[in-house]
């Protein structure tokens, strides 16, 4: 599930230099935390990260939250949180 939410953080548009960022590993929360998605309250499994990213004069802005909500089979990915 590391590599998964790694891809779907760099997936996401709006960085400046994508292949810059530097992701620390993931690492699994407690499963069954209700989270609001799409206007509906559901169980997920919560994956907890870092990001540090670029910004645009070409320095690191520092780590941020990076959060990936699985599913509760962790099948797929149902939200991301990058903290801003």
């Amino acid at each position: 599930m590391q590599a998964v939410c790694i891809e779907a953080i760099r997936s996401i548009p709006g960085w400046k230099d994508r292949d810059s960022l530097r992701i620390a590993a993931p690492e699994r929360g407690a499963s069954g935390v209700a989270r609001d998605v799409d206007g509906r309250r559901i169980a997920v499994v919560p994956w907890y990260g870092q990001v540090n990213a670029k910004n645009s004069f070409g320095g690191y802005t520092g780590d941020k939250m990076a959060n990936c909500y699985f599913d509760s089979s962790e099948s797929k990915i149902v939200d991301l949180y990058i903290q801003r």
